[in-house]
């Protein structure tokens, strides 16, 4: 799935009392390392490009949440719906509960997810209505590389958006500073995906891991830019 569908999961896990640590690795994992993304990154990108996408995933995987989670010491915020299940329960009354459960569960993980997919839309579009069009053609330097990397870490995308756009711009002239940049921000983290970062757990764990991946992306596009 998605950074975007996988963030209600997310929130899900933590509420449940998954750590801190397994919740943010999926969230990183989900987008970023399913069988078709890989294939199509390692398809349609020179290996060593492709490489550097994977370690900035498995960076973030093994290296930040583990991190972060060391840091994270109390589960404030954390919340959970135990069911009750009486001693003499019958069938109709297990599945009684189980529906008004899933149904409690639904409705407030859509009361708080949807109106920020509204939000993360909207911000999205902006974004990119703001954003000059000629900044990807125009000559590579450092400031556009964190640019670029701050809006693509930003930016609400479907799984696989991120190799698609990539290799798009690869197509069309983009210099491959800006491909990787892209490459390695775009779909692993939304606005969408953090703001349920920041509500179910901390917005400075939000916070600190856009900051994480727009450093990432810079750092692989930088790299590019010298061996290019």
């Amino acid at each position: 799935m998605c950074t975007n569908c996988v963030a209600p999961i997310v929130r899900g896990l933590y509420a449940s009392g998954v750590s801190t640590e397994s919740v943010l690795a999926t969230m990183f994992a989900s987008p970023a390392l399913n069988v078709v993304v890989l294939a199509m990154t390692f398809a349609l990108f020179p290996v060593s490009v492709a490489l550097v996408k994977l370690a900035t995933v498995l960076f973030l995987i093994f290296v930040f949440a583990p991190l972060v989670s060391s840091r994270q010491h109390t589960a404030a915020g954390t919340i959970a719906w135990p069911i009750a299940f009486a001693a003499t329960e019958t069938w109709a009354q297990a599945a009684s509960n189980t529906a008004r459960s899933l149904v409690k569960s639904f409705w407030y993980v859509f009361r708080v997810a949807f109106p920020l997919m509204i939000l993360a839309a909207l911000l999205g579009a902006l974004v990119i209505e703001v954003l000059p069009a000629q900044l990807l053609q125009a000559e590579v330097t450092i400031g556009g590389i964190v640019l670029v990397a701050l809006v693509s870490a930003f930016l609400p995308v479907p799984m696989a958006f991120d190799v698609a756009i990539a290799y798009i711009a690869m197509t069309k002239g983009v210099p491959l500073p800006y491909v990787v940049t892209i490459l390695c921000t775009l779909g692993i983290i939304s606005v969408f995906s953090l703001s349920v970062v920041g509500k179910s757990i901390s917005w400075k764990i939000a916070l600190v891991a856009y900051s994480t991946v727009v450093l990432l992306g810079t750092l692989a596009g930088v790299l590019a830019r010298a061996f290019s």
